[in-house]
């Protein structure tokens, strides 16, 4: 009897041994390091990413989520001139967002992140202790938010009600954006409504505010042919999120060469 509460005893110690290593698991390698700046190319990168099938079995959809958006390479989706295309190369790379979307609960982490994050906003962007980096930061992962949460490979684990759990969030988002031009014009408004429409939901937003605004514009547009087609007229990105993109960029792939920047066109850095 002895031996057999022992056995059991050390069977649930291994298991919530398991458990807490999943959560503790992190990227062995990332970006400001010797190790990462060692990595010769975009593929190398991606391999030292990967999440572990060991971790992936075990870990919980929130842990997973969380490394998922902390996934070191996560913003090259909007390095691509559509952000589709950036999306099937992260689908196509990364182990750790392949689960995720396979999982029912992603969507409500998206959503309920969304609704958090979009409630902080303004704090954030009119504290004068935040620096400029600092909030164009959010403003990029509040966008990822929208483009991960609405992707098409998730949408087929959705219910309607999650749909319109996400809809109803960034309607909330359409409002505070359109009331922040300053900081979400250009790349801001974009992955907004791009993933309104990829919900195929754009019609329930209002977006009058955006066509009475002097910086970003949006209406519909009829073709030849009888459809109707959005149209989305938009002004340049907020500086703050040109710096997060180049600082981004530039620690992810430290070994390329920065030619120019959009603010500083005679900044090179060899």
């Amino acid at each position: 009897m002895k031996k057999v509460t022992i056995i059991i005893l050390l069977f649930s110690f291994l298991t919530l041994s398991a458990q807490v290593d999943q959560r503790k698991w992190d990227y062995p390698v990332k970006p400001g390091t010797e190790k990462w700046k060692n990595l010769e190319d975009n593929a190398a990168k991606v391999n030292a990413c990967q999440i572990p099938e060991s971790v992936l079995l075990n870990i919980s959809t929130e842990d997973l989520f969380q490394l998922v958006m902390d996934y070191p390479l996560i913003y090259d989706i909007y390095a691509f001139s559509n952000v589709n295309e950036g999306l099937d190369k992260l689908l196509n790379d990364f182990n750790g967002i392949r689960e995720l979307f396979k999982r029912k609960e992603a969507t409500k982490l998206f959503s309920d992140h969304y609704i958090k994050k979009i409630n902080e906003i303004n704090n954030i962007l009119d504290n004068p202790e935040s620096k400029d980096e600092g909030k164009g930061r959010e403003i990029m992962y509040l966008s990822l938010l929208e483009t991960l949460g609405t992707c098409s490979k998730l949408q087929k684990v959705m219910s309607l009600s999650d749909i319109q759990s996400i809809v109803n969030a960034l309607k909330v988002g359409v409002e505070i954006k359109m009331s922040r031009p300053d900081y979400f014009s250009g790349f801001g408004f974009e992955t907004i409504i791009e993933s309104a429409e990829s919900l195929q939901s754009i019609q329930k937003f209002d977006l009058s505010k955006a066509n009475n605004s002097d910086t970003d514009y949006y209406s519909p547009v009829l073709t030849p042919f009888g459809s109707v087609v959005s149209a989305w007229k938009t002004f340049e990105s907020n500086i703050v999120v040109r710096a997060s993109f180049d600082s981004y960029y530039s620690a992810s792939y430290p070994n390329a060469s920065l030619i120019y920047t959009y603010d500083d066109p005679l900044a090179e850095l060899i």
